[in-house]
C-alpha cells in the first residue's frame, strides 16, 4: 500500500497527435498520492499551467496489482484574460487519463512510474458538425 502514497516528480511528453512544433516537448511536475487501498486520490502541479490555475490539478484513480488508472483533472479557470484564458480552457475542458506500471530500478530498487495519457474530446466545425479527436502522450515518474 506504501508503494504508491507519497510525492513523485516527473514529467509528460507530448505525442504524435500534438502539431509538430509540441511533439517531443517535455514538461515536468509534481504529484501528491495517497492510496487508501481502493483508490487513488492526490494532486498535480506542472510547470506547464501553475501560472494559469490558483489551485492544483487533482487526480483520482485505482491501483491494482502494479497498475495505475487515474484522472486529473484542471480547476476552473478564473479572473483569466486573453490567451492565458483559451489555454486555460483547452486543459479544463476534459479530464486526462493517465494510465502507467509501478516498476522498480534493478540496482538502486527505487520505485518508478511510467505509461501513456491521453485526452479525449469533441468540437463542432463551423458547418455543425462533430469532430471527435484524440490526444496522447507518455509520462514517467519517480518516487521522492
Amino acid at each position: 500500500m506504501d508503494s504508491i502514497t507519497g510525492k513523485w516528480i516527473g514529467t509528460y511528453v507530448y505525442g504524435e497527435s500534438y502539431e509538430k512544433e509540441l511533439q517531443g516537448k517535455s514538461v515536468s511536475f509534481t504529484m501528491n498520492l495517497s492510496y487508501d487501498g481502493e483508490l487513488i486520490h492526490g494532486t498535480c502541479v506542472d510547470e506547464e499551467t501553475k501560472a494559469l490555475f490558483s489551485e492544483p490539478s487533482t487526480i483520482e484513480g485505482t491501483f491494482e496489482y502494479d497498475a495505475v488508472l487515474f484522472y486529473k483533472s484542471y480547476p476552473k479557470a478564473k479572473g483569466l484574460v486573453g490567451p492565458s484564458l483559451l489555454i486555460a480552457q483547452q486543459y479544463n475542458s476534459s479530464s486526462i487519463q493517465y494510465k502507467g506500471v509501478l516498476k522498480k530500478k534493478f540496482f538502486s530498487r527505487k520505485r518508478y512510474l511510467e505509461g501513456i495519457w491521453e485526452i479525449h474530446g469533441s468540437f463542432l466545425d463551423d458547418e455543425g458538425i462533430a469532430n471527435y479527436y484524440t490526444l496522447d502522450g507518455t509520462w514517467r515518474a519517480e518516487k521522492v
